[in-house]
Formats: C-alpha cells, sequence, structure tokens
C-alpha cells in the first residue's frame, strides 16, 4: 500500500468523532492477532496502572499497608470524589485506625469526623457519640478535617454516597483479612468476593444520609464492586509488589487473576461492535484502547489500527499478484 493511501485512511479515521470510527475493527481480527493485540494493550494498561501505584508507594513513604489503604480509598469511591478518598487518607492514616481497631465507634469517628460528614449530620445518640469520639481522636492523631464542601454527592448513585462508603470501608479495616498478605494470596473470583464481603454495621442499615434522608439501600459491598476492587487494586498491587519485591510469581497472578474476573460492562467496553471481552482481562484492553488512542485521536500509535493498515497492504499485494 502506498504511503499516500495510508495517510488517507488514518486521515478518515481521525476525522471520525470522537475516534471510534473503528469500532467494527475487533471483531474483525482472527482469534491470534486479536489475542496478540488484547495481551500487548493489557499490559499497557497494567504498566500505566503500575506507575499510578509508584506514585502512591511513594507518597506512603514506602509503607506497603497505607499504600494498599490508599489504594482502597481511591478505588472504592466515584470518580469525581477520588481526590476527595485520597486526601482523608493522607489526613486519617491507616496506622491511625489500626490503633483504634478495637472499636468500631473509634473507627467510624476517625473516618466520618476526618471526611468532615459529621457536619450537617441530624442530632441523634449515635451522631452525637462519633462527634465526641472524633474530638478526642483528632487531638490525638492531630487531624484537621476536611472541609465537607470537597465533597460531591449531587447526582451520585445512592450505593456510591461518601457515608455508606466510609462505613464500609470502617467495616472493611475492621477485618483481620484486612491486610497487604491477604492481598497478595488472592487467586481467584471466589477469594476476590470473599475478602471483600462486608457490609455496614446496623445503624447504616436504615439510612446512610445523617441529615435525615432514610433509604433502604443495600450497604454490602456487592459482587460488582467487588470484582472492581479485584481489578484495580488487588491485581494492580500484586503486579506491582511483585515487580518490585522480584517475585514473577506474583505478576503472573495478576494476569491470572485478570483472566478468572468478569469483565466490566461500562461506555467504554461497549463501543465495540459485534464483540464482547470474556473477562477482565480483555475488558481491560479494550478499556486501554478506547481511553488512550480513541478518546485521543491516536490512530498512528493504534495497534489495531497498525494490524489493519498492514491487512489491507497484504490485501492490495494480493490483488495486483493475481491481475
Amino acid at each position: 500500500m502506498e504511503s499516500a493511501q495510508q495517510e488517507a485512511i488514518l486521515k478518515g479515521w481521525e476525522a471520525m468523532a470522537p475516534g471510534f470510527g473503528c469500532s467494527d475493527l475487533p471483531a474483525r481480527l482472527d482469534p491470534l492477532a486479536r489475542c496478540k493485540i488484547y495481551t500487548s494493550l493489557a499490559f499497557e494498561r497494567l504498566q500505566r496502572k503500575e506507575d499510578d501505584l509508584n506514585e502512591l508507594f511513594e507518597r506512603s513513604a514506602q509503607n506497603w499497608q497505607q499504600t494498599l489503604y490508599l489504594m482502597l480509598l481511591r478505588t472504592v469511591g466515584d470518580l469525581q470524589n477520588r481526590e476527595a478518598f485520597m486526601a482523608l487518607g493522607e489526613r486519617v492514616t491507616l496506622q491511625s485506625l489500626m490503633r483504634e481497631r478495637h472499636s468500631l465507634v473509634g473507627v467510624e469517628a476517625l473516618l466520618f469526623g476526618g471526611a468532615g460528614l459529621l457536619e450537617g449530620c441530624r442530632d441523634d445518640a449515635y451522631i452525637r457519640q462519633l462527634r465526641e469520639e472524633f474530638e478526642h481522636l483528632r487531638h490525638k492523631y492531630c487531624i484537621e478535617p476536611l472541609d465537607p464542601g470537597i465533597w460531591r454527592i449531587n447526582r451520585l448513585r445512592p450505593a456510591n454516597h461518601p457515608r455508606l462508603r466510609l462505613a464500609q470501608i470502617a467495616a472493611l479495616v475492621m477485618q483481620p483479612d484486612f491486610s497487604i498478605e491477604k492481598i497478595l494470596e488472592c487467586r481467584t473470583r471466589e477469594a476476590v468476593e470473599h475478602l471483600f464481603a462486608v457490609e455496614a454495621q446496623q445503624y447504616w442499615s436504615s439510612y446512610y444520609n445523617p441529615s435525615g434522608a432514610i433509604d433502604h439501600t443495600a450497604k454490602r459491598l456487592g459482587h460488582e464492586k467487588a470484582h472492581s476492587l479485584g481489578i484495580n487494586l488487588v491485581a494492580v498491587l500484586q503486579y506491582f509488589y511483585g515487580h518490585r519485591m522480584g517475585r514473577e510469581e506474583l505478576t503472573r497472578r495478576a494476569i491470572e487473576l485478570w483472566e478468572a474476573l468478569p469483565a466490566e460492562q461500562n461506555r467504554y467496553t461497549r463501543l465495540w461492535e459485534r464483540i464482547t471481552p470474556m473477562n477482565a482481562f480483555e475488558s481491560q484492553a479494550l478499556l486501554q484502547l478506547a481511553r488512550e488512542y480513541c478518546e485521543r485521536t491516536r490512530c498512528r500509535q493504534c495497534p489495531l489500527a497498525k494490524h489493519r493498515l498492514y491487512e489491507l497492504k497484504r490485501e492490495m499485494e494480493r490483488t495486483n499478484r493475481s491481475r
């Protein structure tokens, strides 16, 4: 294929805003080529996540337990509150929570008080208890609460409300299985589901918004959220730890865990025509393709586009030889 023809095809793809002009291409690949491209994209995604995790590791003074905690806060909430959760994790550290682990009241007081989310609550006996406990603990650990205005709660799904997520985090921190060692041991979908099978305490079973709104949303971390944590926390931490500590079996385990977990269902995985990812490994590959190439109109660097141009070149060569 002449370079001018390649350039015309690339410009055509680039012109198809917002950059998804080749949404049918993955389905048109033969299985071997698709597997090769998926593998390349999945490892690219792991590398990007590893870079993000390395930043968290340094922010945690290379403390593995604090890194795990920050990853949990980063992953468990919604995107628009990610920075608020991260700010909370640096003010209310895992070390302080572990010191109060003997008391759920102490753990919830630290999390809700540090988040500034005891402000504006209705006045009942339990909220008063949390406020009193936090007043003691904030001086003990030198904690300055976050400004409540940092939290974005408009148009949030009830299951993603920060107060509910904090109650679930408190329940998770109270579990003896919440440790870097248990994360590294995870090998299967069932192990991930067991690790994150926690439920906010009974107080939150009637409502999670103490300003007065009553709600009966399930207070348990569901399987879908557990799978998301398995994909974005457990597997990524295993991969990073394996590289950092020279333990190749953990990097392999991370890939195997992605292959064992269900594929994500979101707007990015639904972009592609006539193809459904079989597992999280494939959906992460398609997510990498959509986010890093299609959305950024990087057709010239895209492995899928390169493969398609190569196929077109071979087809033209066969056609010319047959004339």
